[in-house]
């Protein structure tokens, strides 16, 4: 081939190029040159698109439903419009709430009711019964709290002195000071539970010695 012929083919796609046609920027190009949205920037700001427009510091990038550009319909490199990033406030581990749907959107179309002593919650984990949180007296002088938070209580081992007896509720957990308090020192007794509620759950046989069940629990007594 001529060098006069290629002299003639580079003015040709350089001719091309400056027309538009061709020889766009490669993504990458297109990356390190999209602008950064300033800090500050209001909501509803352009982002996205073939540039890659990115939003500011705690806003996230969504399809704008005012245009015509959809990526579920085919469309390609769409831009959107920033949006305040939503966090949720729950868990969907809170201790007390007994869920009946974990779909917000679902939640919002059910109808359903609490057995007494809970009531009804929604929020972005879902939808259910939460326990009626009772007002906690931490002013009571016959109680001594080891934690007043009831999922760190669950962790937690503890003993209370003489005198006194283990409490776990929705305020916390501790010792409470009563009358003919429960002995747990006590070397002829075996608990099984310290629960009288879950003694009524359990059954048990004692190897040695013969059952007892009252305010203090359950287990097995030895002979004295």
């Amino acid at each position: 081939m001529s060098i006069q012929r290629l002299m003639c083919c580079s003015l040709l796609i350089v001719s091309t190029c400056l027309a538009g046609v061709a020889c766009s920027p490669t993504l990458e190009a297109q990356a390190q040159q999209a602008p950064q949205l300033q800090e500050g920037e209001p909501e509803g700001a352009f982002c996205g698109g073939i540039a890659a427009f990115q939003c500011a510091e705690g806003l996230v990038c969504v399809d704008d439903p005012n245009d015509g550009c959809d990526t579920n319909q085919g469309g390609a490199d769409c831009g959107g419009i920033c949006r305040k990033e939503k966090r949720r406030a729950c868990t969907g581990r809170e201790p007390g709430q007994r869920f009946i749907s974990r779909d917000p959107n679902q939640c919002a179309v059910i109808r359903y009711f609490c057995e007494e002593g809970f009531e009804p919650f929604s929020n972005d984990c879902g939808c259910g019964c939460q326990k009626i949180k009772k007002a906690c007296d931490y002013k009571d002088p016959t109680l001594t709290f080891v934690s007043k938070d009831p999922t760190q209580c669950l962790a937690i081992t503890f003993l209370c002195p003489k005198g006194s007896v283990q409490f776990f509720n929705d305020c916390g957990c501790g010792c409470q000071q009563v009358d003919n308090a429960c002995d747990y020192s006590d070397p002829t007794r075996s608990y099984i539970s310290l629960d009288p509620g879950e003694c009524t759950l359990i059954n048990f046989l004692c190897a040695e010695g013969t059952p007892f069940f009252d305010r203090c629990g359950c287990g097995c007594q030895l002979s004295p």
